[in-house]
């Protein structure tokens, strides 16, 4: 029996073929106007898809051209927002989240709303502005990378034993041992350096100094004796 021949298509099959999969072949064929058989044939690559066919699957899925064709990660058929994940590597999501702060830190008939947006914002640039960012994204690459080759090698663990092939045993021990001592320094760097991300803008060591400078007879006195006030709560009275 002769292999089965795939047709050469233009568009990415597999995003295609995610899409497909999220609905029943009926229900897109009765979307894009075409019989059932061709959506299975499109999905078993034997059929090629034409460019009609493609704008159809687009407007039916509600994704773009580009992503179909791979020419572009973004689904979304947003111009703005497509140009934007395409330019910054950003997900979608988080595209559209920050916009949406933008657009809420406006807000003139939510005072709150738009306070607490233009924060979210600020503190999303005052973040990534930091160099210690880069450092925190460079150690947690390490991490991930030798945490895979961990998990890799538990794996091995998980189906072979050392009566199997003794000195492939041994020489995995040794691996997984130097291995997850660099996840661990990793993972300590990464965490290290997250705590430098918020310490480099962090007011509160800045603002203690200067309350011990001004008020260091209260500070000395009173403040080792202080508790922190309990949180007020609203009581109502019962209405007789």
């Amino acid at each position: 029996m002769k292999d089965k021949i795939r047709v050469k298509n233009i568009v990415r099959i597999d995003r295609l073929k995610k899409l497909i999969d999220t609905q029943t072949r009926e229900e897109i064929a009765a979307g894009i106007g075409c019989e059932t058989s061709l959506v299975t044939k499109h999905y078993n690559e034997d059929r090629k898809v034409t460019i009609e066919q493609l704008m159809q699957y687009c407007k039916y899925f509600k994704v773009s051209a580009d992503y179909l064709l791979n020419l572009s990660n973004a689904k979304t058929n947003d111009a703005t927002v497509q140009a934007v994940c395409d330019y910054t590597g950003l997900s979608e999501t988080i595209v559209e989240t920050l916009h949406a702060l933008k657009e809420s830190s406006n807000n003139d008939e939510d005072p709150l709303l738009s306070e607490l947006s233009a924060t979210a914002l600020q503190w999303t640039n005052r973040i990534l502005e930091t160099d210690e960012f880069s450092d925190m994204i460079e150690n947690y690459d390490d991490y991930d990378r030798y945490k895979n080759e961990v998990t890799a090698l538990l794996e091995f663990f998980r189906t072979n034993d050392s009566a199997g092939n003794p000195k492939e045993y041994s020489d995995k021990v040794e691996q997984i041992r130097d291995t997850s001592r660099f996840m661990q320094a990793a993972h300590y760097e990464t965490m290290k350096s997250a705590e430098s991300v918020f310490a480099s803008f962090d007011d509160y060591a800045q603002i203690m100094n200067e309350l011990k400078t001004r008020f260091s007879a209260w500070y000395a006195d009173g403040f080792r004796k202080w508790e922190p006030p309990k949180m007020k709560t609203n009581t109502r009275k019962e209405v007789e």
